[in-house]
This record gives C-alpha cells, sequence and structure tokens, in this order.
C-alpha cells in the first residue's frame, strides 16, 4: 500500500496490536477508517492524529478523576489474581473505602480512597 495508507495488517503492525484488535477498534467506531473496495484502509496522517487526541483525551480523563478523589492511593497492574485478593481484601477489611473502576483510557488502573 502507499505511504499515506495503511490497511490493516499494517496499521495493526503500526500501533503493535493484534490485527483482531483492529477490527474491535473499527466495529466500535473507535478508529479513523474507509472501506473501499471491500477493504479497510486507515490514512497515517489521520491515524497519527487519533493517537495524539486519544492519548490528550485520557491524560485529561485522569487528571479529572484524579483531582476529585483527594488523597487517593492508586494501585496498578494487569489482570493480576493478586491485585484483585488484595482489593477484595481490603474492600472487606475497611468497607470505608472506595474502591473505582478502571479509568477506560488505562485499562488496569484501580483507585481507592477514605471517604471524608
Amino acid at each position: 500500500m502507499s505511504s499515506e495508507l495503511m490497511n490493516t495488517k499494517e496499521v495493526a503492525k503500526y500501533l503493535d496490536i493484534h490485527e483482531k484488535q483492529v477490527y474491535l477498534l473499527i466495529k466500535a467506531g473507535k478508529i479513523p477508517c474507509t472501506r473501499a473496495t471491500g477493504k479497510w484502509i486507515f490514512p497515517v496522517k489521520l491515524i497519527d492524529e487519533w493517537i495524539q487526541t486519544s492519548a490528550q483525551d485520557g491524560f485529561q480523563q485522569a487528571r479529572k478523576r484524579v483531582n476529585q478523589i483527594e488523597g487517593a492511593l492508586l494501585a496498578a497492574g494487569s489482570n493480576d489474581p493478586i491485585l484483585d485478593i488484595l482489593l477484595t481484601a481490603i474492600k472487606k477489611d475497611h468497607p470505608a473505602f472506595n474502591i473505582f473502576p478502571p479509568i477506560p483510557a488505562v485499562s488496569a488502573v484501580w483507585k481507592f480512597s477514605i471517604r471524608g
């Protein structure tokens, strides 16, 4: 393909994700693309702008949430069973703690704080 356009395989490599993830992003309408002659194409310029915008939006959302939770303790990790056990134990032993779901842009982040 030309240097200005990418196909699904190329955009997957460009984003360092599996090609199936590209199709999920397409289905969710979250990635800029168009269909030509039955194939998905991705303009490099729009992909670069999308990455920049997504990163900025995610950072702003994270900043808003952090500012809303004063004195928060941040625990982060992948879907780690040990982390899940720790968070469950904290919630059980300290019901005054609030455990917040992950920030959409940062998949494995939990925040908890004591109500003041």
